[in-house]
Protein backbone atom coordinates (compact mmCIF):
# COMPACT_ATOMS: atom_id res chain seq x y z
CA UNK A 1 0.00 0.00 0.00
CA UNK A 2 1.21 3.21 -0.74
CA UNK A 3 0.51 6.70 0.46
CA UNK A 4 0.12 9.45 -1.45
CA UNK A 5 0.84 13.17 -0.72
CA UNK A 6 -1.83 16.07 -0.58
CA UNK A 7 0.44 17.21 -4.12
CA UNK A 8 -0.85 13.42 -5.94
CA UNK A 9 -4.60 14.48 -5.51
CA UNK A 10 -4.56 17.43 -7.04
CA UNK A 11 -2.65 15.92 -9.70
CA UNK A 12 -5.54 13.59 -10.06
CA UNK A 13 -7.75 16.42 -10.25
CA UNK A 14 -6.10 17.54 -13.26
CA UNK A 15 -4.87 14.18 -14.60
CA UNK A 16 -8.52 13.40 -14.96
CA UNK A 17 -9.76 16.80 -16.12
CA UNK A 18 -7.33 17.17 -19.21
CA UNK A 19 -6.76 13.55 -20.65
CA UNK A 20 -9.81 12.20 -19.54
CA UNK A 21 -10.13 10.94 -23.14
CA UNK A 22 -7.69 7.85 -22.31
CA UNK A 23 -10.21 6.95 -20.02
CA UNK A 24 -13.31 4.93 -20.76
CA UNK A 25 -16.43 6.77 -19.85
CA UNK A 26 -18.71 4.06 -19.54
CA UNK A 27 -20.49 2.13 -17.35
CA UNK A 28 -18.06 0.34 -15.44
CA UNK A 29 -19.26 -1.00 -12.37
CA UNK A 30 -21.45 -3.64 -11.25
CA UNK A 31 -24.92 -2.55 -9.46
CA UNK A 32 -23.49 -4.80 -6.89
CA UNK A 33 -19.90 -2.73 -6.33
CA UNK A 34 -21.72 1.06 -7.09
CA UNK A 35 -22.21 2.91 -4.17
CA UNK A 36 -26.09 4.71 -4.68
CA UNK A 37 -24.49 8.21 -3.88
CA UNK A 38 -21.01 9.86 -3.72
CA UNK A 39 -19.82 12.95 -1.84
CA UNK A 40 -16.90 14.93 -3.23
CA UNK A 41 -15.77 15.64 0.65
CA UNK A 42 -14.89 11.46 0.84
CA UNK A 43 -14.37 8.98 1.48
CA UNK A 44 -13.93 7.85 -1.73
CA UNK A 45 -13.18 4.63 -3.46
CA UNK A 46 -12.18 3.89 -6.88
CA UNK A 47 -11.09 0.96 -8.97
CA UNK A 48 -8.72 1.30 -11.68
CA UNK A 49 -8.28 -1.34 -14.26
CA UNK A 50 -4.99 -1.74 -16.46
CA UNK A 51 -6.08 -4.39 -19.46
CA UNK A 52 -3.33 -6.24 -21.63
CA UNK A 53 -5.07 -4.57 -24.68
CA UNK A 54 -2.47 -3.70 -27.17
CA UNK A 55 -3.64 -1.19 -29.89
CA UNK A 56 -5.08 -3.26 -32.86
CA UNK A 57 -5.78 -6.33 -30.51
CA UNK A 58 -9.85 -7.14 -30.22
CA UNK A 59 -9.35 -11.06 -29.01
CA UNK A 60 -11.83 -11.04 -26.01
CA UNK A 61 -9.43 -13.44 -23.83
CA UNK A 62 -7.81 -10.43 -22.12
CA UNK A 63 -7.18 -10.31 -18.19
CA UNK A 64 -6.65 -7.57 -16.31
CA UNK A 65 -3.04 -6.74 -16.47
CA UNK A 66 -3.12 -4.71 -12.76
CA UNK A 67 -5.78 -3.79 -10.35
CA UNK A 68 -5.46 -1.03 -7.83
CA UNK A 69 -8.19 0.67 -5.06
CA UNK A 70 -7.28 4.10 -4.97
CA UNK A 71 -8.89 5.03 -1.00
CA UNK A 72 -9.59 8.74 -0.69
CA UNK A 73 -10.37 9.87 2.81
CA UNK A 74 -12.68 12.50 4.16
CA UNK A 75 -10.49 15.88 3.02
CA UNK A 76 -9.50 14.47 0.17
CA UNK A 77 -5.55 15.47 1.81
CA UNK A 78 -4.07 12.15 0.65
CA UNK A 79 -4.90 9.10 -0.96
CA UNK A 80 -4.07 5.28 -0.77
CA UNK A 81 -3.41 2.95 -3.34
CA UNK A 82 -3.83 -0.80 -3.08
CA UNK A 83 -2.49 -3.45 -5.31
CA UNK A 84 -4.87 -6.52 -5.84
CA UNK A 85 -2.45 -9.47 -6.66
CA UNK A 86 -3.41 -10.79 -10.11
CA UNK A 87 -2.96 -14.95 -9.02
CA UNK A 88 -5.12 -14.15 -6.34
CA UNK A 89 -7.75 -17.16 -5.98
CA UNK A 90 -11.29 -15.92 -5.73
CA UNK A 91 -14.84 -17.07 -6.32
CA UNK A 92 -16.28 -14.77 -9.49
CA UNK A 93 -19.83 -14.72 -9.73
CA UNK A 94 -21.82 -15.30 -12.67
CA UNK A 95 -22.11 -12.49 -15.13
CA UNK A 96 -20.99 -11.59 -18.90
CA UNK A 97 -22.21 -15.40 -19.64
CA UNK A 98 -19.88 -16.67 -17.16
CA UNK A 99 -21.39 -19.26 -14.76
CA UNK A 100 -19.53 -18.11 -11.95
CA UNK A 101 -16.75 -20.13 -10.43
CA UNK A 102 -13.14 -20.04 -8.66
CA UNK A 103 -10.25 -18.96 -10.62
CA UNK A 104 -7.73 -15.95 -10.06
CA UNK A 105 -9.24 -12.57 -9.72
CA UNK A 106 -7.72 -11.05 -12.70
CA UNK A 107 -9.68 -14.14 -14.91
CA UNK A 108 -12.83 -12.27 -13.85
CA UNK A 109 -12.13 -9.65 -16.89
CA UNK A 110 -11.49 -12.02 -19.10
CA UNK A 111 -14.37 -14.48 -17.97
CA UNK A 112 -16.93 -10.86 -18.21
CA UNK A 113 -15.92 -10.58 -21.94
CA UNK A 114 -13.28 -7.87 -21.45
CA UNK A 115 -13.82 -4.16 -22.04
CA UNK A 116 -16.73 -2.46 -20.06
CA UNK A 117 -18.50 -5.89 -19.21
CA UNK A 118 -15.50 -7.71 -18.19
CA UNK A 119 -14.54 -4.92 -15.98
CA UNK A 120 -18.30 -4.95 -14.34
CA UNK A 121 -17.89 -8.34 -13.44
CA UNK A 122 -14.28 -7.52 -12.13
CA UNK A 123 -15.79 -4.99 -10.02
CA UNK A 124 -18.87 -7.14 -8.56
CA UNK A 125 -16.27 -9.86 -7.66
CA UNK A 126 -13.75 -7.47 -5.73
CA UNK A 127 -16.88 -6.37 -3.71
CA UNK A 128 -17.72 -9.62 -2.91
CA UNK A 129 -14.11 -10.19 -1.77
CA UNK A 130 -13.77 -7.14 0.36
CA UNK A 131 -16.84 -5.87 0.91
CA UNK A 132 -15.88 -2.20 -0.45
CA UNK A 133 -17.93 -0.35 -2.98
CA UNK A 134 -17.17 1.92 -5.55
CA UNK A 135 -17.41 5.77 -6.36
CA UNK A 136 -16.27 5.42 -9.57
CA UNK A 137 -13.42 2.82 -11.99
CA UNK A 138 -11.48 3.73 -14.36
CA UNK A 139 -10.41 1.21 -17.62
CA UNK A 140 -7.22 2.05 -19.37
CA UNK A 141 -4.90 0.41 -21.71
CA UNK A 142 -1.19 0.18 -22.50
CA UNK A 143 -1.97 2.56 -25.32
CA UNK A 144 -3.48 5.35 -22.79
CA UNK A 145 -0.97 4.75 -20.27
CA UNK A 146 1.70 5.63 -22.86
CA UNK A 147 -0.29 8.77 -24.10
CA UNK A 148 -0.55 10.00 -20.69
CA UNK A 149 2.99 9.66 -19.51
CA UNK A 150 4.43 11.15 -22.99
CA UNK A 151 1.70 14.23 -22.73
CA UNK A 152 3.39 14.58 -19.20
CA UNK A 153 6.87 14.82 -20.52
CA UNK A 154 7.78 11.85 -19.07
CA UNK A 155 8.07 10.39 -15.55
CA UNK A 156 11.56 10.12 -13.19
CA UNK A 157 11.39 6.40 -11.94
CA UNK A 158 14.09 4.99 -9.35
CA UNK A 159 14.94 1.26 -10.41
CA UNK A 160 15.78 -0.36 -7.39
CA UNK A 161 16.62 -3.92 -9.01
CA UNK A 162 18.24 -4.57 -12.25
CA UNK A 163 16.47 -6.81 -14.66
CA UNK A 164 15.90 -7.51 -18.22
CA UNK A 165 12.72 -7.13 -19.89
CA UNK A 166 10.92 -10.19 -21.14
CA UNK A 167 9.14 -7.91 -24.18
CA UNK A 168 12.05 -5.77 -25.59
CA UNK A 169 15.52 -7.36 -23.63
CA UNK A 170 16.17 -3.56 -22.51
CA UNK A 171 18.14 -3.44 -19.20
CA UNK A 172 17.18 -1.51 -16.12
CA UNK A 173 20.07 -0.88 -14.35
CA UNK A 174 19.38 0.43 -10.36
CA UNK A 175 19.07 4.48 -10.16
CA UNK A 176 17.06 7.53 -10.92
CA UNK A 177 16.31 7.84 -14.37
CA UNK A 178 13.41 9.96 -16.80
CA UNK A 179 11.41 7.45 -18.83
CA UNK A 180 9.16 7.94 -21.57
CA UNK A 181 5.88 6.10 -21.88
CA UNK A 182 7.11 3.38 -23.36
CA UNK A 183 9.98 2.62 -21.35
CA UNK A 184 7.84 3.18 -18.05
CA UNK A 185 5.20 0.99 -19.22
CA UNK A 186 7.94 -1.82 -19.83
CA UNK A 187 9.50 -1.44 -16.98
CA UNK A 188 6.41 -2.21 -14.71
CA UNK A 189 5.84 -5.19 -16.16
CA UNK A 190 8.55 -7.02 -15.36
CA UNK A 191 7.84 -9.40 -12.80
CA UNK A 192 10.79 -12.17 -13.57
CA UNK A 193 14.14 -12.47 -12.01
CA UNK A 194 13.13 -9.72 -9.07
CA UNK A 195 13.56 -11.01 -5.87
CA UNK A 196 9.51 -10.81 -4.78
CA UNK A 197 8.31 -11.39 -8.32
CA UNK A 198 4.71 -9.94 -9.21
CA UNK A 199 4.82 -7.84 -5.32
CA UNK A 200 7.74 -5.99 -6.69
CA UNK A 201 5.62 -5.69 -9.81
CA UNK A 202 3.02 -4.57 -8.18
CA UNK A 203 5.67 -2.18 -6.27
CA UNK A 204 6.70 -0.36 -9.75
CA UNK A 205 2.81 -0.42 -10.69
CA UNK A 206 2.50 1.92 -7.31
CA UNK A 207 5.72 3.83 -8.21
CA UNK A 208 4.57 4.65 -11.71
CA UNK A 209 1.03 6.11 -10.98
CA UNK A 210 2.28 8.53 -7.72
CA UNK A 211 5.32 9.56 -10.31
CA UNK A 212 2.12 10.35 -12.74
CA UNK A 213 0.51 12.02 -10.64
CA UNK A 214 3.14 14.25 -8.99
CA UNK A 215 4.18 15.25 -12.41
CA UNK A 216 0.94 16.50 -12.95
CA UNK A 217 0.76 18.02 -9.62
CA UNK A 218 4.14 19.95 -10.69
CA UNK A 219 2.86 20.69 -14.74
CA UNK A 220 0.50 23.04 -15.89
CA UNK A 221 -2.52 21.36 -17.54
CA UNK A 222 -4.98 23.59 -17.56
CA UNK A 223 -4.49 24.96 -20.32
Amino acid sequence: MVLLAGVAVVGLRLLGDRYERTVLREQLLDPTARLDGTSLDGPLNYLLVGSDRRPGDDNPAQRSDSILIVHVPAGLRQAYLISVPRDLLVTIPPGGGFTGGEDKINAAYEHGGGGQPGARLLSATLTRLTGLRFDGAALIDFAGFRTVIDLLGGVRMCVDTEVRSIHTGTVFRPGCQQMDGRQALDYVRQRYDLPRGDYDRQHHQQQLLRAMLERAGQTDLRR
